[in-house]
């Protein structure tokens, strides 16, 4: 910064062959006064000069000073002053003389500067501190992100190169001893060999279906066309979807809604909730079991419940059935195998509603899995 703001312009004069007794009258500690004759610059006298130079007249006193000019820096200024030992020196602007510079306005001005450049200098701290934290929290969240993308594709890729192989070793399987063999075997094994490549076809179009949704899910393609449902009829199609499976186990699939009305949901996300939820019951369920599907009603949201009579979940797993980085899946009652990724679609369709899904288990006894979705009327429903 300059010293244009610090020049004092209101300055006292004497003149060369003045008495200094006269000019002592003039000059208190720090002040100068400026030295004329007939207009004409001589120079700048202070009390400093006149202790060092103490003589009768003014002229005598005086000892060389450059001038300087108003673009002068103060730091340049200061060090100047320094240099000749003098605490003030003369300003001029275009050969003109303007004002006097006062060491001591210099310092008192730096003093005061310095308060706010550290003031100014904290509050900055302050706030890199704060963005600091902040691009910290974003690199965190992305990290989770990309963390959580990893884990989806190579959840993926392990659908793709294992789970998705075993169901059709299985109807490739069936199907060529069945070629080779349709004129020897008996009904009874053919319709066992029948049954078991309708179970893995089924199972592996349910597998695409849910990696179809999931892979639509992950990249925000999947459409969310929330409506009125009526949930009975779902009931029937879900149904017909899992009826051979039930068929096979003996099973028996028990439907009961204890509210009159309709819900407010995606049809489609719905539907796949209820039959991942119900074909991973049917899954775990020993033959001539039951298998119950509640629904009830509380002031916003249906709760619904599919519980099973099967083998139940080891509690260290529950914590992590619904986490991808995690490998949960083990094998039903009759060796059926699948990839957890039906629960996953679940969570993700549930949340998408604003609802929310959890499990209850006992080793040996069987599951309940319950989720809630909101009412048509539901002032939480997610429009």
């Amino acid at each position: 910064m300059d010293i244009s703001k610090l020049i004092n312009k209101k300055y006292v004069t004497a003149k060369p062959f003045d008495g200094v007794a006269k000019i002592r009258k003039l000059l208190i500690e720090d002040t100068a006064v400026v030295v004329v004759d007939d207009d004409k610059y001589i120079g700048v006298l202070t009390a400093l000069d006149i202790i060092k130079n103490p003589h009768i007249l003014v002229v005598d006193c005086l000892e060389y000073k450059p001038t300087v000019s108003s673009e002068y820096s103060i730091y340049q200024t200061l060090t100047l002053m320094d240099k000749l030992e003098t605490n003030a020196l003369a300003v001029f602007f275009e050969n003109t003389i303007i004002g006097i510079i006062l060491q001591k306005d210099l310092l008192r001005f730096l003093s005061q500067h310095e308060f706010e450049v550290e003031k100014e200098l904290l509050l900055r701290t302050e706030e890199f501190e704060e963005l600091n934290c902040s691009i910290e929290s974003i690199v965190d969240e992305r990290t989770k992100e990309l963390n959580a993308i990893n884990n989806a594709k190579d959840k993926f890729f392990a659908i793709l190169a294992h789970d998705l192989k075993n169901p059709f070793n299985i109807i490739l399987g069936f199907s060529d001893l069945l070629l080779m063999n349709i004129s020897k075997f008996d009904k009874e094994k053919i319709a066992f060999q029948v049954t078991q490549i309708s179970n893995a076809a089924n199972q592996t179009f349910t597998l695409l279906e849910n990696l179809l949704s999931w892979s639509l899910s992950q990249s925000n393609k999947i459409s969310f066309d929330p409506q009125s449902v009526c949930l009975d009829q779902l009931y029937k199609i879900i149904d017909s979807e899992v009826k051979v499976a039930v068929q096979s186990k003996n099973l028996k699939i028990n439907f009961k809604s204890n509210f009159q009305g309709e819900m407010y949901a995606d049809i489609n996300m719905l539907q796949t909730i209820l039959r991942n939820l119900i074909s991973n019951a049917i899954k775990f369920s020993y033959k001539n079991k039951q298998i119950h599907v509640n629904a009830e009603q509380n002031s916003t949201h249906v709760v619904i419940s599919v519980i099973d009579e099967g083998t139940g979940i080891n509690p260290e797993m529950i914590d992590y059935l619904f986490d991808i980085s995690q490998k949960t899946t083990t094998h039903g009652t009759e060796n059926e195998k699948g990839t957890g990724l039906g629960l996953l679609l679940c969570k993700e369709y549930v949340e998408k509603h604003g609802g929310s899904i959890s499990v209850q288990s006992e080793l040996g006894v069987g599951s309940n899995f319950k989720f809630s979705l909101p009412l048509i009327n539901s002032e939480n429903s997610t429009v």
